[in-house]
């Protein structure tokens, strides 16, 4: 572990941030499972070892947007924003791996969202045409 970047447990159940709340640091997870939701307790996604959140704030410095919740007892690293901007400087070529890195969630995670949203309107669609299957049958 690099001295800049400390360690914190959490047990199953509680929660590492809220929605809302301002983000100054991202998340590596070590060992454990974490449940990403949304404000209104929609579950978004599970993360895994080896996994990150909170990057988005990091980066762009703007409130949590998701809350993030310990499934199992959990174990990650915390990169506050001043060693995450300190590692850059340092190293310009490990910078650029964790910038590249970033970018591939990031995008990973836009396009997983869009498909998400494709599939919704889908879905949606399907039960509009239903609807109005059923209501011209019973007008009939």
């Amino acid at each position: 572990v690099p001295p800049r970047v400390q360690e914190q447990d959490l047990p199953a159940g509680q929660v590492l941030c809220r929605t809302g709340e301002q983000s100054g640091e991202m998340y590596v997870v070590i060992t454990g499972a974490l449940s990403i939701t949304t404000p209104d307790e929609v579950e978004l996604t599970r993360i895994g070892p080896g996994g990150t959140v909170g990057e988005m704030g990091l980066v762009t410095n703007t409130p949590r947007c998701a809350t993030i919740k310990a499934i199992t007892d959990v174990n990650v690293l915390v990169i506050g924003r001043g060693q995450f901007a300190g590692l850059m400087k340092e190293d310009v070529d490990m910078g650029m791996k964790i910038y590249h890195n970033l970018l591939l969630i990031l995008v990973t995670r836009l396009r997983e969202s869009n498909q998400y949203i494709s599939w919704s309107h889908q879905e949606v669609s399907k039960v509009r045409a239903e609807q109005e299957k059923q209501l011209a049958a019973s007008t009939v």
